[in-house]
């Protein structure tokens, strides 16, 4: 399979949950992260070309927000998760350099 990404992903071992802003509400669970995208492993089902208002609740007490598009949704081998697939589409300087230095830490 051809890698299609721009900037290869860095996969997260910390327990690092995105909030969706607008619900406040937890989406699940970050699994790995790169400058323009993530995945995370979510305990319902996410439609797939929804945008999203994100908070991502990083270590320290510090967190991120942006605007997040789900691109795509898969159900895993244990039912009722998935693994769901985002493209970050609007996001401050500030935030970026915050993903980067998370990125770069691991």
């Amino acid at each position: 399979m051809q890698e299609l990404r721009s900037s290869p992903r860095i996969r997260i071992d910390e327990n690092i949950e995105l909030i969706d802003i607008n619900m406040e509400q937890s989406l699940g669970k970050l699994i790995n992260i790169s400058a323009g995208g993530f995945m995370l492993l979510a305990s319902s089902d996410i439609p797939t070309n929804q945008l999203f208002q994100l908070r991502l609740s990083l270590p320290e007490e510090d967190s991120v927000e942006f605007g997040a598009e789900c691109l795509w949704a898969q159900e895993t081998s244990d039912e009722g998760h998935f693994w769901v697939g985002f493209q970050i589409i609007d996001i401050s300087e500030q935030a970026t350099a915050r993903i980067e230095s998370l990125i770069a830490a691991v």
